[in-house]
């Protein structure tokens, strides 16, 4: 695999709290809607996004980025794979080891996997795992499943919502990461002049 990030449960757990500096100043960020243009996001005045801070801020985004990649490489058995084959993996063991029909026929448990497949077909392998092992271990959120039957298999949406329970603050971090880098001071926050196009954007015409 390269130099892929391979992401496990454990690396995903230390990225669900951004550092205090980085933290703080995505706290502190401002927001300013002018008309017919996209929300700005602005720093206090006073504030400032070093080089330092933005250098770290771009580094943890790329690494959260990659962990939320639904084809994400994971490793099963000892051997790294890509996210979708970890999933199908994943899916299989789930399904045969928890009280799963023997007598089932291939084209329904066929069809079994393609539903699981359908509903978490954009989330990294890493999650399902965490969400599978969350599931035999009897741990499904109250809020997800009231009456959970651990001796079956979740189904297809209650697998999803518990995968979505573990990255949610992932999706979160890296939602407040991008709008750091894109932060402008206040002083251009408030001036209605509309910013730049981005490369290969047409710009955006001014509301009248």
């Amino acid at each position: 695999m390269g130099n892929a990030l391979v992401v496990n449960a454990l690396s995903a757990e230390g990225a669900q709290r951004l550092p205090p500096r980085l933290a703080a100043l995505a706290g502190a960020l401002g927001t300013v809607e002018h008309p017919g243009q996209p929300v700005r996001h602005n720093l206090p005045a006073g504030w400032e996004v070093t080089d330092e801070d933005r250098k770290g801020a771009g580094s943890l985004l790329s690494t959260l980025t990659s962990m939320l990649d639904p084809q994400a490489p994971f490793e099963i058995d000892d051997r790294t794979v890509d996210g979708h084959m970890a999933k199908g993996a994943l899916l299989t063991k789930m399904i045969d080891g928890l009280a799963g029909p023997a007598n089932q026929s291939a084209t329904a448990a066929s069809a079994k996997i393609e539903m699981y497949a359908d509903a978490i077909e954009d989330l990294p392998a890493w999650a399902i795992d965490k969400a599978i092992k969350r599931w035999a271990r009897g741990e499904c959120p109250y809020s997800i499943e009231e009456s959970p039957r651990y001796a079956f298999p979740p189904a297809p949406a209650t697998l999803r919502k518990m995968a979505l329970f573990d990255i949610e603050d992932l999706r979160r971090n890296e939602r407040k990461l991008k709008n750091l880098l894109a932060a402008l001071p206040l002083e251009r926050a408030m001036d209605p002049e509309p910013l730049p196009a981005a490369p290969g954007l047409p710009a955006l015409r001014r509301m009248r």
